[in-house]
């Protein structure tokens, strides 16, 4: 089968389960459309990571500090485990779908079953998050079975969003009080906030001295706008028509950028990673790119 129709969004939807859709992003990234991003069991070195107090500064790597002015030490394949906290957008903006295709928040629930998954297998601490609706859902960063059950079944069924649900900032604001110390935070939304919303969001994140990653997830008809015979949409927050302008179809799509743009910046000015993504991007490439991009930082 065709590598990208057995790993479209389309076809790993089909799979039915979340467990087994996971597994089977899983072979996709091992078969690595390039090199794995699992790190296994040996003495390998594997990437970098940002000095701590408590750290050898024998271990300091001075040559890359020469080239940054930052201090970073080497970490390797055997190192003790990351502690990641995944960040999931549940709220109503997410839920929004064109035609029959995958909605946002079917693809992040996707995505996050992905990365929980891949971590656990590297014996790496995995937590989940759900902000946007009432109540959010938190579970702490474990590799147990019986807790990637539990993680695969907040996934599947969330529960139902409502006006009144603790959004972005408010979940960036008690974000201190969800960790046990410092990792790996995974953010997964559309991003469909205030901008200086949006910028106290990525700074209370980031002041945790965590690593951020930011999956900035689209619906694809939000970027092509494929609305040619419409003439009202609805709302993906209020659920309100609004009347659409064929002429405004071109003007939208720079809406779009710019607005993309822009919450690139937000992350690159808090030395946050940002990752672009839509509803028609492969999981498996999603991962991949993470990967490539984590490794370019350095």
């Amino acid at each position: 089968m065709n590598t990208e129709i057995r790993w479209s969004p389309e076809a790993l939807k089909a799979l039915g389960r979340l467990d087994l859709i996971a597994k089977e992003v899983i072979d996709g990234i091992r078969q690595g459309l390039h090199r794995s991003i699992r790190r296994g069991f040996s003495a390998e070195f594997f990437d970098y990571r940002a000095y701590e107090q408590s750290d050898d500064a024998a271990k300091i790597d001075w040559r890359l500090y020469a080239r940054t002015g930052k201090f970073f030490v080497k970490r390797f394949e055997a190192e003790t485990s990351l502690e990641c906290t995944i960040l999931l957008d549940v709220s109503n903006s997410m839920r929004w779908r064109w035609e029959n295709t995958l909605s946002k928040q079917e693809y992040a629930a996707i995505l996050a079953a992905s990365l929980g998954l891949l971590l656990a297998g590297q014996r790496d601490l995995v937590g989940l998050h759900t902000f946007g609706m009432k109540p959010n859902r938190h579970l702490p960063a474990k590799s147990t079975r019986r807790h990637i059950e539990e993680f695969f079944s907040v996934l599947a069924a969330p529960g139902e969003p409502a006006e009144s649900a603790g959004e972005l900032l408010e979940l960036a604001r008690s974000t201190g009080a969800l960790r046990s110390h410092k990792g790996m935070q995974i953010l997964i939304s559309d991003l469909e906030i205030p901008e200086e919303d949006l910028r106290r969001s990525i700074s209370l994140l980031r002041a945790s001295g965590s690593e951020l990653i930011v999956f900035q997830l689209l619906d694809r008809a939000e970027i092509d706008l494929p609305f040619s015979g419409a003439t009202h949409l609805r709302d993906s927050e209020t659920g309100a028509l609004i009347r659409f302008d064929p002429a405004f179809r071109q003007r939208g799509k720079e809406i779009v950028k710019a607005f993309r743009r822009k919450a690139e910046a937000v992350c690159r000015e808090y030395g946050a990673l940002a990752i672009p993504i839509d509803t028609a991007f492969s999981p498996v490439e999603a991962i991949l790119e993470m990967s490539r991009r984590r490794k370019g930082m350095f």
